[in-house]
């Protein structure tokens, strides 16, 4: 084990705690590991940042990635799958660097919101369809979601809610 030891001091790297992971961790911080004693030179720290762009990089790959798969979804009209698409994403991003990454991360947001007003509209669309072939408790699943995925439409929604609500009492009176 002393040996192991003097091979991380050496090398920058900190020893795990045995039954959390196995080997060294990736991390160079010395202070922390308690395993050096001088602090870190500017070569270090030049290492540092180039493995840090290296996974900064590798995620916003993934991130990447996941959008044109969540914008696919979108388009296909498979929302639920599209905004799952889209939040990892963004964890991703956020992962990386909440910072360097904002704006992409506020796009994502925006998008997002875009993306639930549409599905509330195709929501809307379907709860009218159901309206009409009088599957009215359907029709009111379909609005109630609407409002929960674009609620600034509430007003709006609402009344065709409250609608057909009362077209499926007129229509429990008449059986």
């Amino acid at each position: 084990m002393l040996s192991i030891a003097c091979l991380a001091a050496a090398t920058g790297c900190s020893i795990l705690e045995k039954g959390k992971r196995t080997g060294f961790s990736n991390e160079t911080s010395r202070q922390s590991s308690g395993l050096a004693s001088r602090p870190l030179s500017k070569s270090d720290t030049a290492g540092i940042s180039s493995r840090d762009r290296l996974r900064r990089d590798a995620q916003r790959a993934k991130a990447d990635a996941l959008y044109q798969q969540g914008r696919k979804l979108f388009y296909d009209g498979k929302y639920k799958q599209a905004i799952r698409k889209l939040v990892a994403s963004q964890d991703l991003l956020r992962q990386a660097s909440q910072t360097e990454y904002s704006e992409q991360i506020a796009k994502l947001d925006n998008f997002m919101t875009y993306m639930n007003q549409s599905w509330a509209t195709d929501l809307v669309e379907q709860g009218k369809a159901l309206e009409k072939k009088k599957h009215y408790k359907a029709a009111v699943k379909q609005y109630e979601t609407a409002i929960n995925k674009d609620p600034r439409r509430s007003k709006e929604i609402l009344l065709l809610l409250h609608q057909v609500q009362r077209r499926q009492r007129l229509q429990g009176s008449k059986q």
